[in-house]
């Protein structure tokens, strides 16, 4: 191999090392208070199960607003208040709607055929799932207010 071409494979990996790149900057939040999680973006949604605060949470996305987070707590998948969790980024903690576009969390779509279909066909709410599938969750009014501190208020 030419001597040009291991200095550019060296530079290369040497960059992939200093610069890693990950599909966003912090994927683990933390719920501030035992917090439900649900089967869709809305607290009129059935709930999964109760996330413990301080726990480990994955995050996969939030929607657009950045009011509700896709996440996986344990074995279970749902959505979470987005208001109610914190992420740490650059050693600094963080609600998610303060600092999720900063923090590069992805946003998501919720589609609830799919999303139901592959995580919540053996919960008894399943059966229910033509009433919650003409839900329009995206009409609810919720209002979240961050202040200078950091506090967060939501309003519905």
């Amino acid at each position: 191999m030419k001597p040009s071409r291991i200095a550019a494979l060296l530079l290369l990996s040497l960059s992939v090392v200093a610069f890693p790149r990950t599909a966003f900057a912090t994927d683990t939040a933390y719920p501030i208070s035992d917090l439900n999680l649900r089967s869709g973006p809305s607290t009129r949604f059935p709930a999964v199960a109760v996330m413990r605060r301080g726990s480990h949470v994955h995050v996969h996305g939030c929607i657009k607003n950045y009011t509700w987070c896709d996440v996986s707590a344990g074995r279970h998948r749902g959505w979470a208040a987005a208001s109610y969790l914190d992420i740490v980024y650059s050693g600094q903690t963080y609600r998610v709607p303060v600092y999720a576009e900063r923090a590069e969390i992805p946003v998501v779509h919720f589609e609830i055929t799919s999303y139901w279909d592959n995580y919540y066909d053996d919960y008894e709410f399943y059966d229910e799932r033509d009433r919650w599938y003409a839900y329009d969750w995206e009409e609810d009014e919720t209002i979240v207010i961050i202040d200078e501190d950091d506090e967060v208020y939501i309003l519905e």
